[in-house]
């Protein structure tokens, strides 16, 4: 499979829904479900991706709860930190991504800026043979800690922007904090 050469800009989707964290779950829906998107990036006041709201996480955190989807914001159910892929990324690695990270949706970006949504079916429609390496990396995880690592958002220590991430002790460091943590880039 390691011959496969295709990029995530090959099968992602551009310009993916996007919405400020203060808007209902209801109206997050009703957009999603206009366009027929599986997710909506949710954005701050400059445009910077803090999370991802998916139709799973509308349903676990909400719908299957009972809680008033017209009461609850985006901000409340969305994940965060997004995981993130460049457009010129494999599309074996993404997957990888996703089945380490036990996601569906990865954010594309570039610049610092979003440039798409790449989701497993996205890929698995351009290569149903990749199948394979998400089901043999998910049994190969199986039992393995998880690490968090290059996704994008808010450092938890100094909470500054960052598209570099890593989960150190529990908190989401950029790499300035990890540097005064004492911990070397991994």
């Amino acid at each position: 499979m390691s011959e496969v050469r295709l990029k995530v800009a090959d099968v992602a989707t551009p310009n993916p829904l996007k919405a400020g964290p203060d808007i209902t779950v209801k109206e997050a829906a009703s957009i999603m479900a206009s366009v027929d998107a599986g997710c909506i990036i949710v954005v701050d006041q400059e445009g910077r991706p803090i999370g991802i709201a998916t139709e799973g996480d509308l349903v676990a955190r909400v719908l299957a709860k009972g809680l008033d989807s017209e009461k609850i914001k985006l901000k409340d159910v969305m994940s965060k930190p997004i995981i993130t892929v460049k457009p010129s990324d494999n599309v074996v690695e993404a997957l990888r991504i996703m089945s380490k990270m036990r996601v569906r949706h990865l954010v594309v970006m570039e610049g610092g800026r979003v440039r798409g949504v790449v989701t497993d079916r996205d890929i698995m429609r351009v290569a149903p043979a990749l199948v394979e390496i998400l089901a043999e990396k998910a049994s190969m995880l199986e039992g393995e800690s998880m690490v968090r690592e290059g996704l994008a958002g808010h450092c938890d220590s100094c909470g500054e922007w960052s598209e570099n991430l890593i989960q150190i002790d529990g908190q989401m460091l950029c790499e300035e904090c990890r540097l005064e943590y004492g911990v070397e880039r991994t």
